[in-house]
C-alpha cells in the first residue's frame, strides 16, 4: 500500500503542513523509512533501535528520492530476514531495550 501512495503523491504535497506540531507529510514519510530502517538493523544486530532524524531530511521533499529509499529498505530487509536460519530465529532473541 506504501508504495501505491507514492505513486499518487507530489513534490508540493509532501510540504502539506496541518500546523502546530504535527509533522509534514514528507516528515512523516521519512519517520515511515526510519522505523523500517530500525526493523532491518534489527535482525542483523538483534537489538531494536529507533533512530529519529537519522535519515536525509531532502528526502522529505522528494518523492522519487522517497521511493528509491524504500526500495532500498525493501531489498535491505529481505536479505536480512533470507539470512537468518531456523536456528537462529528460534535461539536468538531481538533485544527491545
Amino acid at each position: 500500500m506504501r508504495n501505491q501512495v507514492m505513486d499518487v503523491l507530489t513534490d508540493a504535497e509532501l510540504k502539506s503542513d496541518l500546523g502546530g506540531d504535527t509533522l509534514t507529510l514528507g516528515g512523516l514519510c521519512r519517520e515511515l523509512g526510519e522505523v523500517q530502517q530500525a526493523y532491518v538493523t534489527s535482525f542483523t544486530t538483534f537489538k531494536l533501535q529507533f533512530a529519529p532524524n537519522s535519515a536525509d531530511p531532502a528526502l522529505e521533499s522528494s518523492v522519487a528520492g522517497l521511493k528509491a529509499w524504500y526500495a532500498d529498505l525493501d531489498r535491505q530487509l529481505e536479505t536480512a530476514i533470507t539470512a537468518l536460519t531456523d536456528e537462529v530465529i528460534q535461539s536468538q532473541p531481538i533485544e527491545r531495550g
